[in-house]
């Protein structure tokens, strides 16, 4: 009896392999089917969507990593033969498997309305903002698959025993520096290629883009209304009832019930805002190029601001689920809340920082490509 069920829990086991195997040789297929028949953005999304296919199946079927690895080189070359980014529309980054989406110049209101649940005044005074530049910004946070492009040896432990090193979850554990250097060594690699638009760079959005970004259009507390609960929860990874429960951490009115995450999702896996985003709210705090300012929204310009030099201030630093410590220094700028982080925490206007060197489960980051910054000393 123990001989005949191992044999059979390997045999299932197998089955399972080989179906899950022949699940992605069939994706990949329909991949080859749409870049045959299409062109342009379509065309090379598809050539996107096949290399993430191919990195489940490499990642599965390690013994013939090599085969795999082959398949993904023609679908790199696809990509490759891409031009400059065009004006108002989407691309697929050649140098790694990035869906970059377009967004226009325009205005908004930057900041919290007064009486907003859950602001501070550090989101104050609302104001509008121009921001008089076309920019592109990746449509989901950076994944462990993509950051590992760069940084093949990254890895992120098991918290609480949850896994958060999945191909498509959103890579975390890296300080500000390590982003930055991820967005540097990509601006190398397209400005080689001469793929680089003019004055243009690959870099951490500023807290404007980044703000305009999410709101997408919109005035309320989230991008989708001014309520969270369980509506709230087709949008967003954030801390829910049911979590909750489990690890006896602090609620606050409007929760979701559950989310379906414990902790960060695989990217992409709610609902987008009117720019096609994902996980604009929740999941993972994002990293801005912004030095923090609290008093940013009094002391800087209108258009296009950034706080390019350092400020000292009292810092409220936390760890996911931790009590909060207060530490005087200077720090750079977070954004959008994370998956251990109550939903007032993850509104639109919602600001927080953490020291450059900070290295989080619950910190990640997106990238821009957007017109260059000039450097100031520190």
């Amino acid at each position: 009896l123990f001989i005949s069920s191992a044999l059979y829990e390997r045999m299932q086991r197998k089955a399972d392999f080989d179906a899950k195997i022949a699940s992605l040789s069939e994706k990949i297929s329909e991949c080859r089917k749409e870049i045959s028949s299409e062109d342009g953005y379509p065309k090379y999304k598809a050539a996107f969507n096949a290399i993430c296919y191919i990195e489940a199946a490499k990642q599965a079927d390690w013994q013939n990593e090599d085969q795999w690895n082959r398949k993904k080189a023609y679908f790199n070359s696809l990509l490759d033969e891409q031009k400059c980014p065009e004006q108002g529309q989407p691309y697929i980054l050649p140098s790694l498997p990035i869906d970059m989406a377009d967004i226009p110049q325009g205005a908004f209101q930057m900041g919290a309305t007064i009486g907003e649940y859950g602001s501070e005044e550090r989101e104050y005074p609302r104001r509008n903002i121009i921001i008089n530049y076309e920019f592109w910004i990746s449509r989901t946070e950076i994944t462990n698959m993509q950051f590992r492009e760069l940084f093949p040896h990254h890895a992120v432990e098991d918290w609480a025993g949850n896994r958060l090193d999945k191909l498509f979850q959103p890579a975390v554990m890296l300080d500000w520096h390590m982003a930055s250097s991820f967005c540097a060594a990509i601006t190398e690699k397209e400005k080689k290629a001469g793929r680089l638009p003019e004055a243009y760079e690959y870099r951490l959005p500023t807290e404007a883009e980044w703000e305009y970004a999410c709101k997408a259009g919109t005035t309320t507390a989230f991008f989708w209304g001014n309520s969270f609960g369980n509506d709230g929860a087709k949008f967003a990874n954030t801390f829910d009832i049911k979590t909750s429960r489990i690890h006896k951490w602090r609620t606050e009115k409007g929760m979701a019930d559950n989310d379906k995450y414990m902790v960060s999702s695989p990217a992409g896996s709610f609902k987008p805002n009117a720019f096609g985003l994902y996980d604009m709210s929740g999941n993972v705090w994002e990293w801005c190029y912004d030095w923090y300012n609290p008093r940013a929204y009094k002391e800087l310009d209108i258009v296009a601001p950034v706080q390019t030099k350092p400020v000292a201030a009292e810092l409220e630093m936390r760890g996911t689920f931790d009590r909060p410590y207060t530490i005087e220094g200077t720090s750079r700028a977070l954004r959008g809340g994370s998956w251990g982080n109550l939903p007032s925490d993850c509104r639109s206007a919602a600001r927080d920082s953490a020291v450059p060197e900070t290295k989080d489960t619950g910190i990640g980051f997106r990238i821009v490509l957007a017109p260059s910054i000039k450097k100031t000393s520190e």
